[in-house]
């Protein structure tokens, strides 16, 4: 056994004994256990059994003998089998029965906190599994690392999330000038366990990118009176092309906020792998040449927050150069 573990699960049935361990740590991109060591009437079989196991348990690794499981002709495996069947249930029984202890609660808070990425991905396969976690696990929040019932609780049952790293920092700040906590949802598993779970509560959950929230959020932000000095900031930056609006953020020290376009991702990506050397030099000109075209028809979108007070001294400036540089500084 390559670790300590957390937990032991004694499996003591008729036909089948032995015991689970619940391995200290395990991830995806590291090591997974989710696997058994066989005997069959006390002769060893086989090491790294992981069908026996259901697939959401590899956080688990174990030994267990069994007179009904039947050893292939090489004697190496198992076969397949009504009996194998029956094995595989009795240990699924009997990990999700310990998983569902109260007793066991700080254990089981233990195993979310050691393989929390890991269990969000194999209980997004599991119902019953997953009905177990889904209030243990963390997620990495711009608070703090928190459930989900204390995110919730701050949030007010709304779930704000970004995937992205592009911009992330500006969409903690915009959000935190709202007293809105984002979760920071970039592993694979994040938003479909997100999704899961706000689909499958008895509370109305409102579940949203930050992307998308935006402009919901914004619309009763929007300033309303746009004097003329308001109406050229406006303008200036309309020329370049971007879409832009005036609003009143309660945080002032952010004089403007940007969105970045959703397809700003895959050409900073593209971007990074030419220089890496993983898309053929061959190709690189060809690349390049279609992402400044694609990025001349991406729609930026910025908001000016007019109670800032840089923004109130830029529109006061009565030489319009100046008004202007001070603008592109901005921008």
């Amino acid at each position: 056994m390559d670790t300590n573990p957390i937990a032991i699960i004694p499996v003591n049935e008729e036909n089948i004994k032995g015991i689970l361990f619940v391995q200290e740590y395990s991830s995806i991109s590291t090591k997974e256990f989710g696997d058994v060591s066989v005997y069959i009437r006390n002769m060893f079989i086989c090491s790294g059994e992981k069908d026996l196991l259901p697939p959401y348990a590899r956080f688990i690794s174990g030994i267990i003998e069994s007179p009904s499981l039947t050893p292939t002709a090489s004697r190496e495996n198992l076969k397949k089998d009504a009996n194998f069947e029956e094995i595989q249930n009795i240990l699924e029984d009997k990990i999700l029965s310990f998983l569902k202890n109260p007793a066991n609660s700080e254990i089981i808070k233990k195993v979310t906190e050691s393989h929390c990425s890991l269990i969000k991905t194999w209980s997004l396969q599991n119902y019953d599994f997953f009905e177990v976690i889904k209030n243990l696990v963390t997620f990495e929040t711009s608070h703090s690392r928190q459930t989900l019932p204390e995110y919730l609780k701050y949030n007010k049952n709304r779930i704000f999330y970004f995937k992205d790293d592009i911009g992330k920092e500006q969409l903690k700040l915009f959000f935190e000038s709202l007293d809105l906590i984002t979760i920071d949802a970039r592993y694979i598993s994040d938003e479909p366990f997100l999704n899961t779970y706000a689909d499958n509560s008895i509370y109305n959950i409102e579940i949203k990118s930050c992307e998308e929230a935006i402009p919901l959020l914004l619309e009763n932000l929007k300033t309303a009176n746009e004097t003329e000095s308001l109406k050229y900031i406006h303008d200036f930056y309309k020329k370049k092309v971007i879409s832009v609006y005036l609003v009143e953020l309660p945080l002032e020290d952010l004089p403007v906020f940007y969105q970045y376009p959703k397809e700003l991702k895959l050409k900073i990506e593209l971007e990074e792998k030419m220089i890496s050397g993983e898309i053929p030099l061959s190709l690189n000109a060809l690349i390049r040449k279609q992402i400044k075209k694609d990025r001349e028809k991406l729609t930026d979108v910025i908001y000016i927050n007019t109670k800032n007070p840089l923004i109130k001294k830029i529109s006061q400036i009565k030489d319009l150069v100046k008004k202007d540089l001070a603008l592109e500084l901005v921008y």
